[in-house]
């Protein structure tokens, strides 16, 4: 974290002939403010330039720039600005990200899920267990955009991340219940019901479900027979 760096001799192409060499993940984020000294901010611009000419895939780069604030009172911004660019990925989905890159996706919920971890392992050398709350907020996102098919990924992923709990057997009976398999839904809640509650989903919610699908099922073969009685 470099915030309104004074620079040494040919610092402002050394920094940059350093990341573009660097061959493991590397984060470095560049701030200065108006209120910097003028051949400071100079520099600063020259090394981002250079940072953006040689930087590889493997280097995480962020430049701000503050217009407001002096050389001292602008850190308070700058810092935690800097400590959301480099954990962005390890945190929990927000708002901001579920509003601008899930939710406006079309198809492959699951994939930027599964993806986001992968990075995030990537980039730190571990990761921590898919938290409940991004899968409530990709099943959204797959409810949302009518991206069905994508649930029974998602349900694989909840049975790696959580077995013996009823999350993955939930997607999966979501998933026939959209489909409109009313039999396969009714098995998938009552498997879900026999495994332990997790996030909002409880017992009687499986069990409930359950028993709607068993009525829809009575209720199509009633329809059936009184079909099949009226054309004898």
């Amino acid at each position: 974290i470099s915030m309104s760096p004074a620079f040494a001799f040919d610092m402002e192409n050394q920094v940059a002939n350093r990341l573009g060499a660097h061959k493991s993940n590397i984060f470095y984020y560049l701030s200065s403010t108006e209120g910097d000294l003028k051949t400071d901010k100079n520099k600063v611009k020259i090394l981002d330039t250079n940072i953006k000419t040689k930087k590889k895939d493997n280097v995480n780069y962020m430049l701000d720039y503050y217009p407001n604030g002096n050389h001292y009172s602008y850190v308070t911004q700058a810092m935690p600005a800097a400590i959301n660019f480099i954990f962005k990925g390890y945190s929990k989905i927000n708002k901001d990200e579920f509003d601008n890159k899930i939710i406006v996706l079309e198809k492959g919920h699951t994939d930027y899920l599964m993806q986001r971890y992968e990075t995030a392992e990537k980039n730190f050398g571990f990761a921590p267990k898919i938290r409940l709350s991004d899968f409530e907020a990709i099943e959204a996102a797959i409810i949302k955009n009518g991206n069905y098919e994508d649930l029974p990924g998602l349900a694989r992923l909840a049975d790696k991340a959580y077995p013996n709990t009823m999350l993955g057997a939930y997607h999966l009976a979501l998933y026939e219940e959209k489909m409109e398999d009313w039999g396969r839904a009714e098995k998938a809640y009552m498997k879900a019901f026999g495994l332990e509650p997790v996030r909002n989903l409880t017992k009687n919610m499986m069990i409930e479900r359950a028993e709607y699908y068993k009525g829809k099922l009575r209720e199509h073969a009633k329809k059936r027979k009184n079909r099949k009685n009226n054309t004898e």
